[in-house]
């Protein structure tokens, strides 16, 4: 009997040893095992959960969105790509990767880790990419990186990280790529970055740095493009970027600047774009910014521009100035700039222009002057350069101006879409755009009554005039004006049409606006455009159709798309005494132009009546 039950009980252990030698060759021959509750199962094959496949780069091991709680998985040993990223995991074991050593991608993102082993990844010494974004992490352990001397893509963003050991990095010479965007630290060791030496791109914006360490990037001398938007620095050390000669996009905007040393870029010989903007810079010199290729300070607090600030840019070509409280400018303000391709100075407080501003500086592609309070343009400013400027879009919507003289655009000859709308023009002389190449002109919602000039003389142009009041337009108006030119306008005031002319007009309501068509050289109008109560979309081969918001709607940047205008309860109707808006029977705002804008990680209403 004893004998017996020996021999059954020795069976019973020989067929489970089988069983478990099966699984882990198995396993060893590319086989997943799955994971349910405390138990190991396949995870690939037919009855897995996983997605396992030979691909270019190696074996990889998909199982992701497979709303897995737990990772106890025995992982084949020839894998190379494993991908657990958008699951509910909350723990990675100790020994996860220990039979892994193949591995070259490990991606964990949108899980709900909270915490990491030291020696998580210490087996993975082949690792070159690891993708932990999107979890809870608060802190990392010090040596948790130590064995990845092959690592050139680390990914840590969006998380809850507060302060990060001085040494996290040491073992990581090779890594190219690292972001550490969307945590929450206040602080970095000032020897953070000193082994990794071939980091590229490094991205430390989102967080709460309030100011950086003198020497935190002297080692990082390979370094391509640094972000370090929307913290809240106030102070960086004169010479913080001294030794990133390779430097070529520097993103500081939406930060709490005031004062740059004058030698801060001084050795960014290579740098291309500084962005600068949504800080409180008062007075910048031209001492503060190297050849730069693009400039933009939007949002400061700058008042003036002081003469010849710009005069040893001799690369740069495209200045952003927008939304300052620059007040004038003089004839010396650009002074030294050759040629500049895009040039925007919307939202300040300008109210009158020299008549040499542009005298020595070829604009090459567009001028934004728009939400200003220009009254005038002065003669001479555009054919003071002495030849046509190469300029495809001049914007002077919302302004102040009151008329159109025949010399006003005099010295743009290239030019194809001019915006004047919601300005106060009652008066256009004749044959006022002769001499440019106008494809478009927009004069949307000014004080146009009258149309008696032979005003439009173009051949192919599109001419916009509704929102006007515009009571009579003579045949005289429409003398050499082209077969194919179109005037869009409200009819419902009219007395009557030019008998002859009746191909040239097409009378619009709310309902019918007409669309624009823009192609891909013209993508910053379609985004200026949504920006003034347009509603722009792509219609495919790079080409976008921008189409004004009807009554009742806005537009919006960020929204890009007209939704109706809300209620006015909150600041009652005596706040919107503008002529186009209108307060209904119900209370809300007919017509207007309320944005949105996305301010570090939450949304601000900002409001811009038409």
């Amino acid at each position: 009997m004893k004998i017996a039950l020996s021999l059954l009980f020795l069976m019973a252990m020989t067929e489970y040893s089988q069983q478990q030698d099966a699984e882990t060759n198995d396993a060893k021959n590319g086989h997943d095992i799955q994971y349910q509750t405390n138990e190991l199962h396949y995870a690939c094959g037919s009855k897995g959960i996983c997605r396992c496949n030979e691909t270019r780069k190696g074996y990889l091991i998909d199982c992701s969105r497979r709303e897995l709680h737990n990772l106890s998985l025995v992982i084949p040993s020839n894998v190379t790509l494993a991908n657990f990223s958008i699951n509910y995991l909350t723990l990675i074991p100790k020994d996860t990767f220990r039979l892994t050593t193949s591995l070259i991608m490990i991606n964990i993102s949108r899980n709900n880790i909270s915490e990491l082993y030291e020696e998580t990844f210490h087996y993975t010494t082949q690792l070159k990419t690891l993708d932990i974004n999107d979890n809870l992490f608060t802190q990392l352990p010090t040596n948790i990186f130590q064995k990845l001397v092959h690592l050139s893509v680390l990914r840590l963003s969006h998380n809850y990280i507060k302060e990060l050991p001085e040494d996290i990095f040491n073992g990581n010479s090779n890594l190219n790529l690292l972001k550490l965007s969307f945590n929450r630290l206040r602080l970095l060791p000032e020897g953070l970055f000193t082994k990794t030496k071939s980091l590229i791109v490094l991205d430390l914006s989102f967080n709460n740095l309030t100011s950086l360490p003198k020497g935190l990037f002297d080692n990082t001398t390979s370094l391509k493009a640094l972000f370090i938007n929307n913290n809240n620095i106030s102070y960086m050390p004169p010479d913080c970027f001294r030794k990133l000669e390779a430097l070529g996009d520097l993103v500081l905007h939406e930060n709490k600047l005031t004062v740059l040393s004058k030698t801060m870029f001084a050795e960014n010989v290579r740098l291309r774009n500084l962005d600068l903007c949504d800080n409180n810079i008062a007075r910048p010199t031209a001492d503060f910014f190297p050849e730069t290729k693009k400039l933009k300070l939007v949002s400061n607090s700058i008042t003036h521009i002081p003469d010849g600030m710009f005069q040893y840019f001799k690369n740069l070509s495209q200045i952003y100035l927008s939304k300052n409280r620059i007040e004038s400018l003089s004839n010396n303000a650009f002074l030294g700039l050759n040629c500049v391709y895009h040039l925007t100075l919307y939202g300040n407080n300008l109210s009158s222009l020299p008549a040499g501003l542009f005298k020595t500086t070829n604009l090459t592609f567009s001028l934004d002057l728009s939400n200003n309070s220009l009254s005038v343009i002065p003669r001479g400013l555009f054919s003071a350069y002495g030849r046509n400027h190469g300029m495809l879009i001049l914007q002077l919507q919302r302004n102040n101006l009151t008329e159109l003289r025949n010399d006003t655009f005099l010295g743009l000859g290239s030019l194809a879409y001019l915006i004047l709308s919601r300005n106060r023009i009652h008066s256009i002389a004749e044959r006022a755009f002769l001499g440019t190449h106008l494809k478009c002109i927009y004069l949307i919602a000014n004080n146009i009554s009258n149309v008696s000039n032979n005003s439009f003389a173009l051949e192919n142009i599109d001419i916009h005039l509704y929102k006007n009041n515009i009571l009579n337009i003579s045949q005289v108006a429409l003398n050499g004006v082209g077969n194919e030119s179109i005037l869009y306008m409200n009819c419902n005031q009219l007395g009557k049409l030019p008998s002859s002319t009746n191909d040239n007009i097409i009378c619009v309501n709310d309902e019918s606006y007409p669309s624009l068509i823009l192609n891909s050289t013209f993508q910053r109008l379609a985004s200026s455009f949504e920006m003034q109560g347009f509603e722009c979309k792509n219609i495919g081969k790079g080409k976008n159709e921008c189409r004004p918001c009807p009554t009742g709607t806005h537009g919006g940047g960020f929204l890009k798309k007209c939704i109706e205008c809300p209620k006015a309860f909150f600041f009652g109707c005596d706040t919107y005494k503008y002529h186009d808006c209108v307060c209904t029977s119900e209370f809300r705002i007919r017509c207007c132009n309320i944005y949105w804008s996305l301010r570090s990680r939450y949304f601000h209403h900002i409001y811009r009546l038409s």
